[in-house]
């Protein structure tokens, strides 16, 4: 019964003890004192403060918004690849003809209302790679009328109308076939430059010609124009063996430039009297227009060839375009 009484006696006053902290605790945080006149000792409390969640929009809205913007350089940078490739293919296709090699032949012709006393003026400059050594002949005229036999393949309006071999002026180039130049009588003069073209596909009669393109005009051509249709009617004849040429032809009034390429389709186009055209390795004729026949000359298909390869597209409503 002790026992019990005295333990009970202790819950009691741990209660009230616990009691009378708990309320000095409570006036010392309101600035009072304890009413029971225990002394507390004062106690400095920290309030934790929890922060609110900080918003988060803006920061998704952000990292949106840096998302689109790499999704935007990554098509820009998607783009510039295709214009990349885009030049390359430009590139590729300037470089159709053009001779990167270092050795670049290439001709001019002004036309007579830019110089000085009203003729033409023609000059080439014949750039080829090693030691050159130049035949120069002086080749006499022949009353014998134009044949095929000899093996030189000549256009048959030559041969039908048996014209006669024209004295003419030669520079030769020993070994090499596409180099030779030459002046007639009539002052005819022809020299050529090299361009590669497109054209794919082999069109000959007779192993197609080549050399004698420039021989032929030597021998009979009595004027620049005369000497763009030599060289068209053997293109068409005979199919230029090859890749593609520019002839330039030119007498004491004019100037032409002759684009042929492999097989049997050519182009031919006049230098104006007031300007003065330089012509490279590469085709320097773009806008052909046939029904100007003071000005063009050509294969009367080229156009209607150039759509069935796939090279133009009339209904992109661009020009036609040559080179």
């Amino acid at each position: 019964m002790k026992k019990s009484l005295y333990l009970l006696a202790c819950i009691v006053s741990i209660i009230g003890l616990g009691a009378c902290f708990s309320s000095a605790i409570a006036q010392h945080n309101n600035g009072k004192s304890s009413k029971t006149g225990v002394s507390v000792s004062t106690i400095q409390t920290t309030d934790i403060i929890v922060p609110e969640k900080q918003n988060n929009v803006p920061e998704k809205q952000n990292i949106t918004a840096d998302r689109q913007n790499i999704a935007a350089d990554r098509q820009n940078i998607t783009a510039d690849r295709q214009n990349i490739a885009a030049d390359r293919q430009n590139i590729a296709a300037d470089r159709q003809g053009v001779d990167v090699t270092g050795e670049n032949c290439f001709a001019i012709i002004a036309g007579k209302n830019t110089t000085v006393d009203g003729s033409v003026l023609f000059a080439h400059n014949e750039d080829d790679s090693g030691e050159q050594m130049l035949n120069v002949y002086i080749v006499p005229a022949n009353s014998q009328p134009a044949t095929t036999e000899g093996g030189l393949k000549v256009p048959a309006s030559i041969v039908n109308a048996k014209k006669k071999n024209a004295k003419f002026f030669w520079v030769e180039f020993p070994g090499m076939s596409v180099a030779d130049a030459a002046m007639n009588q009539y002052g005819v003069a022809i020299a050529s430059d090299g361009c590669n073209s497109r054209e794919d596909r082999d069109d000959f009669t007779d192993g197609g010609i080549l050399y004698d393109l420039r021989i032929d005009v030597a021998k009979y051509a009595t004027s620049a124009r005369d000497a763009v249709r030599i060289i068209g009617e053997a293109v068409e004849q005979y199919g230029y063996k090859g890749s593609g040429r520019t002839y330039s032809v030119a007498d004491p009034k004019e100037g032409w430039i002759v684009a042929v390429v492999k097989g049997r389709h050519w182009v031919a186009q006049r230098v104006p009297d007031d300007k003065v055209m330089a012509i490279p390795n590469y085709y320097t004729i773009t806008r052909v227009d046939l029904e100007d026949k003071e000005n063009f000359m050509g294969s009367p298909d080229i156009i209607d060839y150039a759509i069935s390869r796939g090279w133009y597209d009339p209904r992109s409503r661009q020009e036609f375009n040559f080179r």
